[in-house]
């Protein structure tokens, strides 16, 4: 499993997340297990890309557009 962090900084994923018009929580996802809820019961409200349903290991062409403002 790839540590996005190594690649991205978590200021990036979360300005990014904060002003995306598509963020979707992957924790609102009805597919999302309870195990997963409750492993991220810290991190619940804030958003970050890659917790997001459409962030598919780095390849969402918003955060790939405009990752670059951030860094």
């Amino acid at each position: 499993m790839v540590n996005y962090n190594d690649i991205y900084d978590d200021k990036i994923l979360k300005k990014v997340a904060e002003s995306c018009p598509e963020f979707s929580s992957a924790y609102d996802s009805p597919f999302a297990s309870a195990g997963s809820l409750v492993a991220s019961q810290d991190g619940l409200g804030d958003r970050i890309c890659n917790e997001c349903t459409h962030w598919n290991q780095g390849t969402c062409s918003i955060f790939q557009k405009h990752k670059d403002k951030y860094q």
